[in-house]
């Protein structure tokens, strides 16, 4: 699929509302440090990165902050966790089937193991 440089790519908002503003701030952090979203590149890091700053914590920013500011693209692009393989050997199987019920399919090699042998659950005779 082909996506135009017209489209909206805005998956989801985050709002967070505190007493203070620095409250707000950090709720609004923590959410986003405890958001997961797959597959797209996100502009999550760089956000985290303008609530962490003290500058903007403490809320002297002006509109040239930005600007300003080089070390806010300093960030980690994320790393390849246990979950995300997880999500991924899923996809796998929703998408191509369960090997343990095709046992001719070719197993994939994943992160340097192999895709677990899944048992055909037990028949049981509810009559």
């Amino acid at each position: 699929m082909v996506v135009s440089p017209y489209y909206d790519s805005l998956l989801t908002k985050v709002i967070a509302k505190g007493r203070t503003y620095k409250q707000s701030v950090q709720k609004l952090y923590r959410a986003l440090d405890e958001f997961r979203i797959r597959g797209v590149k996100t502009n999550i890091p760089f956000v985290k990165n303008v609530l962490a700053h003290p500058d903007f914590y403490n809320g002297t920013v002006n509109t040239s902050f930005i600007d300003n500011t080089p070390e806010l693209f300093d960030f980690d692009e994320g790393a390849d966790t246990r979950l995300q393989r997880l999500v991924e050997y899923l996809g796998e199987m929703a998408v191509n089937g369960n090997t343990a019920l095709a046992p001719n399919a070719a197993k994939i090699n994943y992160q340097g193991g192999i895709k677990p042998e899944i048992p055909k659950p037990p028949v049981i005779d509810i009559t």
